[in-house]
């Protein structure tokens, strides 16, 4: 039996972005989703310089005052025109200033991506003045899928067997039935280290899930900048008059 160390070894493999400097694109690949002409594909999508569905990032300075979003597909947002997403919308009404829309979100993503990726954008590009970050619910997690030594975006759907028949999302990457509470305390630890650093920075952040039971959850501990939301915010507009609401000054 390999030792730890030597099964950790995988970690080296080239398509191992996730312990990497990049900013992730939307996607690694080219999904029926985003090809137009394709039946999967609602709307078109344009890509920044990093692969993302919004304005190029250029390296930013401490005066510069912008905003960026993050979080999963709700963000991005998929098969919804740009402009109609809830992020464009909240830029366009903030209006700081044209070509610096930034958004950094990833379909199927869990917190822990998307943190990733922030920590890679804060790295490569700056910080930002203030964040709106849109958060997953707690199912989502990360997987690895040995026979190709690539990270896979995890949904433990099990533990909402309403959705998707209860089956367990990506299951051909490992680890396979996480515990409920691993996942929970996993989303904490990631939120607060998170909350941690944009306070010292002086990151203004705002965030809550789209998802009620994880608001629930999340409402039981002591977050500075976590939002409650009293309901699944499923629609687009749902989304943005939650936060223009609560935004604060």
């Amino acid at each position: 039996m390999k030792s730890y160390l030597e099964q950790a070894q995988d970690l080296k493999q080239r398509h191992s972005t996730w312990l990497s400097e990049i900013i992730e694109p939307i996607v690694e690949n080219n999904p029926t989703w985003m090809q137009e002409g394709h039946a999967d594909c609602k709307t078109s999508y344009r890509k920044n310089n990093y692969g993302l569905r919004c304005d190029d990032f250029t390296k930013i300075n401490s005066d510069q005052n912008h905003i960026l979003f993050a979080g999963c597909e709700r963000t991005i947002p998929m098969n919804i025109n740009e402009e109609d997403g809830w992020a464009k919308k909240m830029y366009n009404k903030i209006c700081l200033s044209e070509n610096e829309y930034r958004n950094i979100s990833y379909p199927g993503a869990s917190i822990h991506k998307i943190v990733s990726n922030l920590y890679k954008y804060f790295n490569l590009i700056g910080n930002p003045k203030e964040i709106y970050l849109l958060a997953p619910e707690i199912i989502r997690d990360l997987g690895f899928w040995e026979e190709h030594k690539i990270f896979k975006p995890k949904i433990f759907y099990q533990y909402r067997p309403e959705i998707n028949d209860g089956v367990e999302h990506n299951i051909m990457c490992v680890p396979n039935n996480t515990p409920m509470q691993l996942l929970g305390i996993r989303y904490l630890h990631t939120m607060r280290a998170f909350e941690q650093y944009c306070e010292a920075a002086g990151i203004k952040l705002h965030w809550t899930s789209w998802d009620l039971q994880t608001n629930e959850f999340l409402s039981n501990y002591r977050f500075k900048y976590f939002i409650k939301s009293e309901d699944n915010l499923v629609l687009q507009e749902d989304i943005f008059n939650f936060f223009v609401e609560n935004k604060g000054e």
